[in-house]
């Protein structure tokens, strides 16, 4: 394009000592149209599309026509991502050769948040991993162990845990095996205490019977367990003395909440 041809379209304007390229004007009176440089095309386009209250492309255009004189070029950007010509106030420039519109702009940042949080949560379970094998060490078959009772299966005055003895490992999970028989479930490792001594070996593991943690505690019972047992025997001469009584059925002593507290054959006194 010629000199001629930006000598007929376009003018110097001199203001003190700041020059501006305006539109040709044909007299005096006309309204001075600048003419904005590429390195102010940002400023002048969020102007228009703030004071068009988010206006698109025409609307700017029509605000901006009687002011500056911007290229339409300008206006309208493609997506990197989806190709989507859009305003380039609409969007964010990654860099200078890079643009993403609104939609994409929201979903890169989703991703990148869902990218950190993907990663911290790996951070956390390593960490917990970590944590977890320092704190809780392998145990072996054959490790004396003592496993925690609630207190829903287990006698107020009954110790809170109960002895056994490491029989198999499979998938980190512990079988437990007690003098009274192998636990029917298995048992994760921070349910589990290791013994500071060997009070029961593999051989005295019975391993013919299969018993819940409740029926357990109650083998490890001085008082028969959870709740109490009492009976209701008749005085007789041998009251007290035979397996129709409950109390003597389970190998335990009458108490005093037995029988209105009369004295039995299965009493100490």
């Amino acid at each position: 394009m010629s000199h001629y041809y930006y000598f007929k379209k376009y003018e110097l304007l001199q203001i003190g000592s700041v020059s501006s390229i305006v539109l040709k004007r044909s007299s005096e009176s006309d309204d001075l149209v600048y003419m904005v440089p590429v390195e102010g095309y940002f400023e002048k386009l969020l102007e228009a599309h703030n004071q068009t209250g988010h206006g698109r492309r025409d609307k700017m255009l029509y605000y901006m026509k009687q002011q500056w004189r911007i290229p339409r070029s300008a206006y309208a950007v493609t997506c990197q991502e989806c190709d989507l010509e859009t305003h380039i106030n609409c969007g964010t420039l990654a860099d200078q050769d890079t643009f993403f519109c609104s939609l994409c702009s929201k979903e890169k940042h989703i991703h990148d948040v869902q990218e950190d949080c993907h990663s911290r949560q790996k951070l956390a379970v390593n960490k917990m991993v970590t944590f977890s094998t320092e704190e809780f060490p392998e145990l072996a078959a054959g490790d004396c162990i003592t496993l925690a009772v609630s207190t829903v299966d287990r006698a107020s005055i009954d110790f809170s845990r109960i002895l056994g003895v490491v029989l198999d490992k499979q998938n980190e999970v512990y079988q437990i095996g007690t003098k009274a028989g192998i636990m029917k479930g298995w048992s994760s490792r921070p349910e589990i205490q290791k013994s500071g001594a060997s009070m029961i070996t593999l051989l005295d593991v019975r391993r013919d019977n299969f018993l819940t943690l409740r029926e357990a505690a109650v083998a490890q019972s001085k008082c028969g367990g959870q709740g109490y047992k009492k009976c209701n025997c008749k005085v007789t001469k041998e009251q007290c003395s035979t397996k129709r009584c409950s109390c003597f059925k389970a190998n335990m002593k009458c108490g005093s909440r037995c029988h209105n507290s009369n004295p039995c054959a299965n009493k100490d006194c």
